[in-house]
């Protein structure tokens, strides 16, 4: 629109009096026409609206899920429950979620009992309204109702540890269902091996039973028939359960998992070795093992466990010499992966006798603070040329504990020369958690030899330094070529801090 002021607009420019009254004339009969548009817009708006609506709602009638037949509807709504968790008790997740659209919808799901038979239960406060306590506690029995004969997966926790719960009780009732059971602040369990025909995985993480152990061997749950995955966190002496240890194919001794006990007596690496001893069957196993004194009377020379192929152990400070430890004992030639967490430097690496029979080993995770530089360098030197992946990881961030990943242990993995023997000659993935003491020179450097032996596939390198070189650029090719994939982390620089609270954002 042409105007008198079009070479003024957007300066500087300050009008006279008398240009400020012909402006504002010019302004009468555009604002006009703004206030019409705005009133034929809002016409429109409310017409294509009412359009809209019409043709959601006659697309809504032809869309393809509603020619979907009954079984493949329910196959959907299958495929909606979580695939490694139990359904939880919530109106915006499914099952009761797709009882919530139309008739058709709860039709078919009330209709499906593989809908409801999982189910994770989420104990109310007792403090919160008693009709919420309520509602909750008819929801679990009406659910449980609906997966009609199935089998069931049942995961139930609770805030306090109060001796009595309504809602166990009401699980309790479909006892004869349960295939798998996971239970959080549920210390006792009354019942016997018959009343949990079905009953495959049990999970408690909090099992005292009040340190009475002859009420323990009554509750005979735990030796079901058909038992074949324990996880407990337990205070009592696992070997004076009745637990079917010759059928378990997945074991967890983990510590009692309850803030208001007194501190329980972890399991000695003994009463570890007499149990594995009758686990003819065990595949994987994860033990928490004692720091106390360990009696090492009458205990057979050498156990092996044929087909167990993942053992994780968790170590507190070893009160025996190391190279007494009796897990030492085990033969395991079906081996694949051994991570060992703890924070002690024995003089020898306690499970080297153990190693030497696990040929077939592909996973290694260790804590380095569990060694000297001089006993890191012997474990690495023992272990199989079958391992393809290597973790190494400290606990401990701080200057004063020394980082034994140096490149001492970096020219071991990927000599100089080829004439020189290459530890874990198939390596393929290796990851560093703060336990690294070497250049990014000795990194780049290792990468290139590594790859010239064997391809790796992944390196991962979580440094507590600043970047020294940007070697990323230099491995482009590489990665490109192989498929290698390199994740650097690095602390930030100093001047990464933040004004308000003052804090040091230290990695980035």
């Amino acid at each position: 629109m042409a105007s008198p002021f079009h070479e003024k607009i957007g300066t500087n420019y300050h009008p006279l009096d008398s240009e400020i009254a012909q402006i504002k004339e010019l302004l009468v009969h555009p604002r006009a026409e703004i206030k019409r548009l705005d009133g034929e817009i809002a016409q429109l708006r409310i017409q294509r609206h009412e359009f809209k609506e019409y043709v959601a709602g006659h697309k809504a009638l032809i869309s393809p899920i509603r020619r979907l037949p009954p079984d493949v509807l329910r196959e959907v709504f299958l495929a909606c429950v979580p695939p490694r968790e139990n359904a939880v008790m919530s109106a915006r997740e499914a099952p009761l979620l797709l009882g919530h659209i139309c008739s058709v919808w709860r039709t078919i799901a009330l209709s499906t009992p593989r809908l409801w038979s999982s189910i994770h239960i989420a104990e109310p406060h007792p403090d919160l309204a008693p009709s919420f306590y309520d509602g909750c506690l008819r929801l679990v029995t009406t659910w449980l109702r609906r997966s009609g004969a199935l089998p069931l997966s049942i995961s139930f926790h609770r805030p306090t540890f109060r001796e009595e719960s309504p809602f166990f009780d009401a699980i309790a009732a479909f006892s004869p269902r349960w295939k798998h059971i996971s239970l959080s602040g549920q210390s006792r369990v009354m019942l016997s091996r018959e009343d949990v025909p079905l009953l495959e995985t049990i999970k408690i993480s909090d099992y005292s039973v009040a340190d009475n152990v002859a009420e323990a061997k009554r509750q005979d749950f735990l030796g079901g028939a058909c038992v074949r995955e324990v996880f407990l966190g337990t205070e009592i002496d696992p070997l004076q359960l009745p637990l079917p240890w010759s059928q378990l194919t997945t074991l967890t001794l983990a510590r009692l998992n309850n803030a208001y006990a007194r501190r329980a007596r972890q399991l000695s690496s003994s009463a570890a070795l007499r149990i594995l001893a009758n686990c003819h069957s065990l595949r994987e196993c994860v033990l928490f093992l004692t720091h106390e004194p360990d009696e090492l009377l009458d205990l057979p020379s050498s156990v092996e466990v044929p087909s167990l192929a993942s053992l994780k152990l968790s170590l507190d400070v070893f009160a025996i010499p190391a190279h007494q430890n009796p897990l030492d004992r085990l033969q395991l030639p079906q081996l694949a992966s051994f991570i060992v967490h703890g924070r002690h430097q024995p003089t020898i690496f306690p499970f080297l006798t153990l190693l030497s029979t696990a040929k077939m080993l592909k996973n290694i995770e260790i804590e380095t603070l569990m060694f000297t530089a001089e006993t890191l360098v012997a474990f690495l030197q023992r272990l199989p040329p079958s391992v393809q992946r290597l973790s190494m990881r400290q606990n401990v961030i701080d200057p004063e504990t020394r980082s034994l990943v140096d490149n001492e242990i970096l020219h071991l993995l990927a000599p100089s020369s080829p004439s020189e023997s290459c530890l874990l000659p198939v390596l393929d993935t290796f990851t560093i958690s703060y336990a690294s003491s070497f250049s990014d020179d000795d990194l780049l450097r290792f990468i290139r030899v590594r790859m010239a032996i064997h391809p790796l596939r992944q390196v991962t390198v979580r440094f507590f330094r600043l970047e020294e070189t940007k070697i990323l650029p230099e491995l482009e090719s590489i990665m490109d070529d192989f498929g290698l994939v390199v994740s650097l982390d690095y602390l930030t620089t100093s001047s990464t801090w933040n004004p308000r609270d003052g804090s040091v954002i230290l990695f980035s």
